[in-house]
């Protein structure tokens, strides 16, 4: 069995698995059209699909510079391009996770690559603008420098997480821990780079060293989404990751903890990459989320995709805690200990093409409804208007703007509907009212729109619905 499992920790068996998955993933990207959902992961495809046009784009903090930077290239072949990015990042994230299990000579370490792409939700919204990969990949790619005693490389790189995502200050002060604890006085000052390096350029592009880095979008003490339970993202970890693979996580998890308890020594690194790096950042991780839905804070709106940022830790965990097992049951019989790694395994592989409600399913990777209406909507609105020749054009849907080809930074020409002034001006324009974000997110009514004396409703769609999606308004003449 030994031989079993060193021949599928081969660099052979490494490189054929992740050349399926590259093929897997590339079929999708191919075949199926969804976009992860309608508005984030649109809006960060259009920063960085327009950032060349738009400069500014590179460094706005909601987009996240990092991100923006990374997919801008991809971005400009369409949304395929950003679907093939969040691709290779998933990919590199994988091998980098067999690299770490493999340099603690775990016996399984080449099962992280096929459990990260078993978490169902880790797969799907591969094909998606969203950032969660990205920050997933920089974290496991710093924890990897520092085990190859590459402080510097690896304090630096860290430093861009809060570049990446918001929750990287949150994670950084267990960084800022492991290399206090490891002595690493030298590095730790390297933390502050992405900080600087974002400072100097805020400062030669506005004059304000803190344009970028004291911006944060989501500083908010309103529950502006309302809250949730205490329990709900520990729930909705298993969309995440699964079933089967969420029972393995809580298990080595405490296997884990109660290892490091019975064995720790503040002089081994791997027990300290271990604590620092994987058990707390992802305790405080869902800690602090649980924190800010169930009190309401900070645009907090429960998104269980928010979860994928440490799907790799998770992971890694896991693996860890097999190869543990495996050499610490040495008076087990090796038939047995195979036959349950087999069957536990075998379940997180076969989980997602189950038909349970967590498992995978084919219209996650298409366009919802809504999407295809929008899609029949977008080609009337051609036929019905040269876009190109009205003046101004007020919209707040991204899918809508991603399907007409409108660049959104465009100001001279494109506005949200919330912008809509009370008087207008302008005699050739276009409101475009959808009953998404229109509504919800920039809080216009239709009724509003209709009791206006000066604009008039042109096009109503789907014309036969008695609750349309879209109400297109004109000049009254």
């Amino acid at each position: 069995m030994n031989k079993w499992f060193q021949k599928l920790n081969s660099p052979l068996a490494v490189v054929l698995m992740l050349t399926s998955l590259s093929l897997l993933g590339v079929w999708v990207v191919l075949t199926f059209n969804g976009n992860g959902d309608t508005g984030d992961s649109i809006v960060h495809f259009q920063f960085a699909r327009y950032a060349f046009e738009h400069p500014e784009n590179f460094l706005n903090s909601w987009a996240k510079p990092v991100y923006v930077i990374l997919a801008s290239p991809f971005a400009q072949f369409g949304f395929e391009g950003i679907k093939i990015f969040n691709l290779v990042i998933a990919i590199a994230t994988a091998f980098l996770l067999y690299l770490l299990l493999k340099s603690t000579e775990n016996p399984f370490s080449f099962l992280a690559i096929p459990l990260l792409f078993a978490a169902p939700l880790y797969f799907v919204l591969i094909f998606s603008g969203l950032t969660e990969y990205m920050f997933a990949l920089i974290w496991v790619l710093g924890v990897w420098l520092f085990t190859k005693e590459k402080y510097v490389m690896g304090a630096i790189l860290l430093s861009f997480l809060p570049f990446a995502r918001s929750e990287g200050l949150l994670l950084l002060p267990c960084v800022f821990m492991f290399m206090l604890i490891q002595k690493k006085w030298k590095a730790l000052p390297w933390l502050l780079t992405a900080t600087f390096v974002f400072g100097i350029i805020g400062l030669l592009v506005s004059g304000d060293f803190f344009s970028t880095t004291a911006t944060n979008p989501y500083i908010s003490f309103r529950a502006e989404y309302g809250k949730g339970p205490w329990l709900h993202f520990l729930s909705q970890l298993t969309y995440v990751i699964g079933i089967p693979m969420y029972f393995l996580f809580g298990v080595s998890l405490v296997i884990l903890v109660f290892g490091l308890f019975k064995s720790y020594s503040i002089k081994n690194v791997n027990i300290n990459v271990k604590l620092w790096l994987f058990i707390l950042p992802i305790i405080i991780f869902i800690g602090a989320h649980t924190c800010f839905y169930a009190l309401g804070f900070y645009h907090s709106m429960g998104l269980k995709r928010v979860l994928i940022c440490i799907v790799p830790m998770i992971v890694y965990l896991i693996v860890d805690c097999l190869g543990y097992l495996w050499l610490h049951t040495e008076k087990t019989s090796g038939w047995i200990k195979f036959s349950l790694l087999v069957l536990v395994v075998g379940a997180v592989l076969v989980f997602p093409f189950t038909a349970g409600p967590a498992a995978i399913k084919k219209k996650e990777l298409m366009c919802d409804n809504l999407q295809i209406t929008t899609d029949r909507f977008a080609d009337a609105l051609q036929k019905r208007y040269l876009l190109s020749s009205i003046n101004r054009i007020y919209c707040s849907q991204p899918y809508l703007q991603l399907k007409l080809n409108i660049d959104p930074f465009d100001t001279q020409r494109i506005s949200g509907v919330g912008q809509f002034p009370s008087v207008i001006s302008d005699t050739s324009f276009l409101l475009i009212w959808d009953c998404e974000f229109s509504e919800y997110e920039a809080g216009l009514h239709p009724e509003s729109l209709l009791n206006r004396s000066d604009i008039r409703l042109d096009l109503r769609f789907p014309e036969d619905s008695g609750d349309p999606c879209f109400l297109v308004f004109a000049k009254k003449m």
